[in-house]
């Protein structure tokens, strides 16, 4: 909003809104008849209209509680669940309830773990494929990648093909090569794989300020302090602060027990979310989890640097190390994530998720901590 105020939307400088992504879809539309409603999809509505996506944060209770419909298989690539989805224990236990878990992934995670098959799949080296920086830099620029290793470990759309062939349903998927699909996605910029390999890459000219001329995506086309849509499902229409469902303001009475805040989702530098971690030159960056806290909360509960501790929610409980600092506030302790050795997300809570989007309160929950003593517990 202050962005719009000072006529910085849609600017080099300010906030940009790049084009949509001119590369050609592979999404085909299922009739009405074979499409069943999205996980998610009427609990948060507007998360479903501008992403078109089931909302992960309910598949566990579809598994689980078998609404809207049972959920009998999962198939799971390019994803760890069982680091990065919420209550690590119910994501445990929705698994175990599966009929079916596949895994397709380079190593041996621990969702792989809880699969019934685990297949290999080509590393980026080992396949062709299509990058466009569109959506992350606001660049305008689409780059080949080419493969440059002859291994014999199938792509990910040779597994995901073979698998819609079984199932009848490769009607939805008709190209017979990875070749085909990149060079259908580029059709509308006029140019081949091949071709693009040789130039390096293509880039399409940037306008500013487009909502001169089209608009915004918003009922009135304008900006929206006040949003209607908000309104009618039942949302406050402006910006307000709401305190987080477990809290020391919101349950005071679980304070009594839990008198620490705990936030997680903080990044180690060398990984990335549950990746990166088995990589020894990286590992020696940053060796183990480390539990973040304020040296004057520390100091009040006897506790000094690596100290180890039990790190416990209304959720689940972890031992880890502590690190003293004096880049947090005091009754706060963070956790970084997608670590094995100290999975934040057995302690995050999974039901009170964000009315809009449906995404879990992991910046903000109640914890308590304990020194172990014997550090052979």
């Amino acid at each position: 909003m202050l962005q719009s105020l000072c006529g910085n939307l849609d600017i080099r400088g300010g906030s940009l809104f790049p084009q949509p992504n001119p590369l050609a879809s592979l999404l085909s539309e299922l009739p009405k008849k074979e499409k069943p409603p999205a996980v998610g999809e009427k609990e948060f509505p507007l998360f479903y209209k501008w992403f078109q996506n089931a909302q992960a944060g309910r598949y566990i209770d579809a598994i689980l509680e078998e609404k809207p419909y049972s959920i009998k298989a999962m198939l799971i690539a390019a994803g760890n669940p069982m680091l990065t989805w919420p209550n690590s224990n119910r994501v445990k236990s929705a698994l175990e309830k599966l009929e079916f878990v596949g895994v397709i992934d380079h190593f041996l995670t621990e969702t792989a773990k809880q699969a019934d098959l685990v297949l290999p799949a080509a590393s980026f080296l080992g396949r062709s494929d299509l990058f466009s920086s569109n959506g992350i830099t606001g660049f305008q620029k689409v780059y080949p990648v080419k493969k440059i290793l002859k291994e014999d470990i199938p792509s990910d759309w040779k597994i995901c093909r073979h698998l819609m062939k079984r199932l009848n349903m490769e009607h939805y998927f008709p190209w017979n090569s990875e070749e085909e699909v990149i060079n259908h996605r580029l059709n509308s910029l006029g140019i081949t794989f091949e071709e693009l390999c040789e130039k390096g890459s293509l880039e399409w000219n940037y306008h500013e300020k487009k909502y001169i001329k089209d608009g915004f995506l918003t009922p009135s086309g304008k900006v929206e302090v006040y949003c209607k849509q908000l309104e009618k499902l039942g949302h406050d229409p402006l910006p307000v602060y709401k305190e987080t469902a477990e809290s020391p303001v919101s349950t005071p009475e679980l304070k009594q027990d839990y008198p620490l805040i705990l936030t997680t989702g903080t990044r180690d530098m060398p990984y990335i979310h549950s990746r990166f971690h088995n990589i020894p030159p990286l590992r020696q960056l940053s060796p183990e989890p480390l539990l973040e806290i304020h040296i004057e909360t520390a100091e009040r509960m006897a506790l000094k640097n690596n100290d180890k501790v039990m790190l416990e929610s209304p959720r689940g409980r972890l031992q880890v190390l502590i690190k003293t600092s004096l880049d947090i506030l005091p009754g706060v302790i963070s956790l970084s994530h997608g670590w094995e050795d100290a999975n934040a997300n057995l302690l995050v809570d999974d039901k009170n998720l964000d009315p809009v989007s449906g995404f879990p309160p992991c910046r903000a929950f109640l914890a308590r901590i304990e020194k172990i003593e014997n550090l052979d517990e």
